[in-house]
């Protein structure tokens, strides 16, 4: 019986390296050989492409998509809008309406939860604020974690503080690496800084990623 052909190489091909194995991209032509002599086979065109393809797709997954602790490289961003903060100080004067939560003497602050499933993990934080010249009056955004087991809260991050300039403003805290857990809640606050003139919490945006 003649023995199969034995495709060794390639002509015109490369090899790509997923995960310590190399994968053959495919050419025009295979050559065969075993015993003395090679034969060369025509490689058929579909074939080809679809191995092409899907050398490249796992070549992408290992190296793009996947860091080295396997963590998802990919971000997806959570919104929360500004109507969805809660004032945290009763007794101040506030309102809220759909462009967001209004501050009226800076003293209140504002407060919304971070709701998230459990495994993720949050790499960065957004507020959308409007502070006041008047003052100035200025605000922070900061990121807040309590645990239920230990009862008790934890000041993850503080932004800078926002110009006092009257503006629309966007207060950012990065390089975060927060795993949500079971009993582990999160919080994003517009934090009072100085001034009693007007300020406003238009919204957050969370960042986060997951392992997979």
């Amino acid at each position: 019986m003649a023995k199969p052909p034995n495709y060794t190489s390639l002509y015109g091909g490369a090899f790509a390296s997923v995960a310590g194995q190399r994968i053959a991209m495919p050419a025009s032509k295979w050559k065969s050989g075993y015993g003395g002599g090679q034969r060369e086979y025509p490689a058929p065109r579909a074939l080809s492409w679809l191995l092409g393809g899907f050398a490249d797709w796992i070549a992408y997954l290992d190296g793009q998509i996947l860091s080295g602790d396997r963590w998802a490289q990919q971000t997806r961003t959570l919104l929360i809008p500004g109507a969805a903060f809660e004032a945290g100080l009763s007794s101040a004067t506030y309102s809220q309406s759909t462009d967001g939560f209004s501050d009226t003497n800076n003293a209140a602050g504002a407060t919304a939860p971070i709701i998230l499933p459990v495994g993720v993990r949050v790499t960065a934080v957004r507020l959308r604020v409007k502070d006041s010249a008047t003052g100035p009056s200025t605000v922070a955004c900061r990121l807040n974690r309590y645990t239920f087991a230990t009862d008790s809260t934890t000041n993850v991050a503080t932004s800078p503080n926002s110009a006092g300039t009257g503006a629309n403003q966007t207060l950012s805290i990065t390089g975060l690496t927060e795993t949500m857990a079971s009993g582990v809640f999160y919080s994003v606050v517009m934090l009072n800084q100085s001034g009693t003139a007007a300020t406003k919490c238009h919204g957050a945006e969370i960042d986060y990623d997951e392992l997979v």
